[in-house]
Parts: C-alpha cells; structure tokens; sequence
C-alpha cells in the first residue's frame, strides 16, 4: 500500500494551523492559506487519498480566474472560488481537509 508522502502531511498540518470553523473568519482563513491548494500535488498522496484531495481542489477551482476589463487574471481560480463561496461552503472545505489531515496521520 502506497502511503502519501511526509511532505504531504507537514503542508497539511501548516494548512490547518489557525484554520477555525468559525464562520465570520473562514472565508479569510481559506483566502489567505488559498496557496496550499496548489502547492499539494495529489500525486504525493496515498492511492486511497489522492482522488479525495483532487475533489476538494476541484470544488475550490470551480470558478475559473477573475479578469480585469483589459482581461488581465485579478485573482486566480482558487482565490476567485473561494471569495465567492459561502460561509457554509468555506466551512465545509475546512472540515474536509481536516479529516484528509486526519487519514494522512493515520497513514504514519
């Protein structure tokens, strides 16, 4: 069995650090931790995890960059997603990374 890299699970714990479930603040937490989504490759994730990883990465993608009017990218897709999910949306990717977190600790 492929276990997910030790790479995976040090940017997973740094992702989690000061993320809340409070829903005035998860916005902002995401917004501002938005890079990780990118920096994670799935591929460095156990075989059993991987495809979990790429679901939470494909729902905060889903809406493309935001454009200036010149058509300049302002935001890209992850951050653009992100400020147009609601609370309940935000909280709800941070509850799924942290159980990812959680079977990625359990793979050591």
């Amino acid at each position: 069995m492929k276990r997910s890299n030790i790479f995976v699970f040090i940017e997973l714990s740094k992702f989690m650090e000061n993320l809340t479930l409070n829903p005035v603040t998860c916005r902002a937490d995401l917004v501002a931790r938005h890079s990780y989504f990118k920096i994670i490759p799935p591929n460095m994730f156990s075989d059993a995890l991987s495809a979990e990883w790429q679901g939470i990465c494909g729902q905060v993608k889903r809406s493309g960059p935001a454009y200036n009017e010149e058509g300049g990218i302002i935001a890209n897709e992850t951050r653009n997603t992100i400020e147009r999910m609601s609370d309940l949306e935000c909280l709800e990717i941070i509850q799924r990374v942290s159980e990812l977190h959680k079977k990625v600790a359990a793979e050591f």
